[in-house]
């Protein structure tokens, strides 16, 4: 019996008879004889044929659940499943009661045995139990351990036993907790040793770094003995037959000219500056920094008094009005020759006012153009 408000839990085992290699459902319920009151659901994978797979779940019990129940666990894959259904009894009125599922025993064992022991009890509260395990062989006990432990609702217990022989042997377990006890034998056999796991990656480095070592060694020895192998072959060429050094004469040899090639000149850094400043100005490139590090002398601007200058005497040379410029730059109208004939002095004169109404309208000063136009008209009488 279970007390209301607690936890169900419980451990289903999974064996893959075909090639699954897909997921398949866990469905399980807690029902009455109204219907479903409790449901849950698991998907886990199942790969190919012999899989194993140990797989645990819990539903949270109402606090108001109460007397006789069922439990179901389904599996369901495509168009198949399979169910298992036991009874349960809800009460407040609950003794501990242990389960204990071990994994790992084997018809077929390896040594060293590994295997494992999972205590669950139907309340959840901390129970001291004293686990009392041994191993015999015939008659003769060969590995035997006590100990006491605490289980809260569920608890894994990993062996190793590394000092077995190959034969056949009988696990006894003895548990005792609240002066009740709970005993179990399991019978299995060890046939063979187990491979200790290969560390690949330092084996895999430790035969690369050898097979490397080897193959640079191989190949400067196949280097040295083909370079003998043509000095020889060059000899042989040279001086067919048997060699014999009668004398050695050494002749004098005259002293040979060194020509000594005369240094490009070097690139002083100031030129190396003004090439780097062509250069980024075609780049397109800012040169302000380069050109205050190099400090180039600029050529003294031209004064805006003699461009004006310049300007109206290559104006003036055209026979073209130069009054403007003049005006700009302060100077006096150049004095134009003017005829003594009426018709001329009265062009003259139109031409003026026509200028001062141009020049008051862009707001220049025209008293130098008045002076003139006076000049003009007293002339005029």
């Amino acid at each position: 019996p279970i007390m209301p408000g607690e936890i169900l839990d419980f451990t289903y085992y999974i064996k893959a008879m075909t090639k699954i290699n897909d997921d398949v459902t866990i469905n399980f319920w807690v029902e009455d004889d109204s219907g479903v009151v409790l449901e849950g659901k698991d998907i886990i994978y199942v790969g190919d044929i012999e899989d194993e797979i140990t797989e645990s779940g819990e539903l949270y019990l109402f606090s108001d659940m109460y007397g006789k129940y069922e439990f179901h666990v389904q599996l369901v894959h495509n168009d198949y499943n399979i169910e298992s259904v036991r009874p349960i009894e809800i009460n407040y009125d609950v003794q501990p009661i242990l389960e204990v599922i071990t994994e790992g025993f084997s018809e077929m064992g390896l040594f060293p045995l590994e295997f494992n022991l999972s205590f669950y009890f139907n309340v959840d509260q901390s129970i001291p139990i004293e686990l009392n395990q041994e191993i015999v062989k015939g008659e003769k006990v060969v590995w035997s351990e006590s100990r006491s432990l605490s289980v809260t609702r569920n608890l894994v217990l990993e062996n190793i036993i590394e000092d077995l022989e190959i034969g056949d042997y009988e696990y006894r377990l003895n548990v005792e907790y609240l002066d009740e006890s709970y005993e179990l034998t399991k019978q299995f056999s060890i046939s063979g040793i187990r491979k200790a796991p290969v560390k690949g990656i330092d084996i895999l480095r430790i035969g690369y770094l050898v097979l490397l070592g080897f193959g640079i060694i191989l190949f400067i020895y196949l280097i040295k003995k083909a370079i003998e192998q043509l000095r020889r072959i060059s000899l042989k060429k040279k001086c067919p037959g048997k060699l014999v050094i009668k004398s050695i004469k050494i002749k004098k040899r005259k002293p040979s000219v060194i020509h000594i090639r005369k240094k490009p000149k070097k690139i002083s850094e100031k030129e190396k500056l003004i090439k780097k400043i062509k250069k980024w100005k075609a780049l397109g490139y800012d040169t302000r920094v380069l050109e205050q590090k190099l400090e180039v002398e600029k050529p003294k601007k031209i004064s805006k008094r003699k461009e004006f200058e310049k300007k109206i005497k290559y104006w003036e040379s055209k026979g073209y009005d130069t009054t403007i410029l003049r005006h700009e730059l302060g100077l006096k109208p150049k004095v134009l020759r003017v005829s003594k004939s009426d018709k001329k002095l009265e062009q003259n004169i139109k031409e003026l006012e026509k200028k001062i109404k141009e020049w008051k309208s862009e707001g220049y000063n025209t008293s130098i153009l008045e002076e003139r136009l006076k000049r003009i008209l007293n002339r005029k009488h």
